[in-house]
């Protein structure tokens, strides 16, 4: 395989493996404020757009512990009829004394069941949502001025800014969608490139021999021979000499007697001062 999908296809298994983290990893119940009896909330709610006009929102809902029982058949749970609740605001706006929440008593929402909470009651929803039987999920939508608003209720509640965890949730899951799909494009490619492209050239530098061995160097018993050289010489040196046991002849020797007396006349030429001819050496 190529080195490239070597390397892209464990890129994209990170990129699916921290896109799952970031699911497994969704705490929507930091979104749950606590109300006690005896205080107050005070929440931030904007619902206008860049163009000032009003989105529809989810505004909040109440909720406190209890269980969806109705033991006297009036239709509304048993846990809720004495629970309410004050939503006002913002500070300076002409109907910031209009009160904004709404008891809801024949609802069932399990969304947190496992905490043990019922709810009880919501403000500032602006979304028309109908039941299974076709009444209206919220009897009369409300949409709220942008601003402060100040919550209150008579027992101990939980409040959640339902737009704010929607969008969270929302937000959460498109990154980690995109992680996903950035993982396995990435795999794929990585897939594609290591096994389409060639090996670089160091790769076949490398690269053993396949269905045959080295020709072995010839050896006639005195060493190696390396092709392209002589036997007995020394790597990279010119041939030796070639030496011959052939008798010098007359010529030959008068030849070498007159480079030799040549010379001597060229030697004594140079230091007439120093050298002097002794002429033959006397004979005993």
């Amino acid at each position: 395989m190529h080195i490239s999908g070597k390397i892209m296809i464990p890129i994209g298994i990170v990129f699916i493996i921290l896109s799952g983290v970031l699911i497994a990893t969704i705490d929507s119940e930091k979104h749950i404020q606590k109300l006690d009896q005896d205080g107050y909330l005070i929440i931030d709610f904007y619902q206008d757009d860049q163009d000032g006009e009003k989105t529809k929102t989810l505004g909040f809902s109440f909720w406190i512990e209890g269980e969806y029982i109705d033991a006297d058949g009036n239709g509304l749970w048993d846990a809720c009829e004495e629970f309410n609740a004050s939503v006002t605001g913002p500070p300076g706006h002409p109907d910031a004394d209009t009160e904004r929440f709404q008891l809801i008593c024949d609802e069932k929402d399990e969304e947190w069941n496992e905490l043990g909470l019922i709810k009880v009651g919501q403000a500032c929803n602006s979304e028309v949502k109908r039941n299974e039987n076709g009444t209206l999920e919220v009897d009369s939508p409300m949409g709220c001025p942008d601003g402060e608003y100040r919550i209150t209720a008579n027992s101990d509640a939980r409040v959640i800014a339902e737009d704010e965890k929607v969008g969270a949730e929302v937000l959460a899951f498109l990154l980690a969608g995109c992680g996903c799909c950035l993982g396995l494009i990435t795999i794929l490619l990585g897939i594609g490139f290591g096994f389409s492209m060639q090996p670089s050239p160091s790769a076949f530098a490398t690269m053993e021999f396949a269905g045959g061995t080295v020709a072995p160097l010839e050896n006639d018993g005195g060493g190696v021979n390396v092709p392209g050289t002589v036997p007995g010489a020394v790597f990279g040196a010119g041939p030796p000499a070639q030496i011959t046991d052939t008798p010098a002849s007359e010529d030959d020797a008068e030849e070498i007697q007159s480079a030799a007396d040549s010379l001597k006349t060229q030697f004594l030429a140079g230091t007439p001062n120093k050298v002097e001819d002794a002429g033959e050496p006397e004979k005993e």
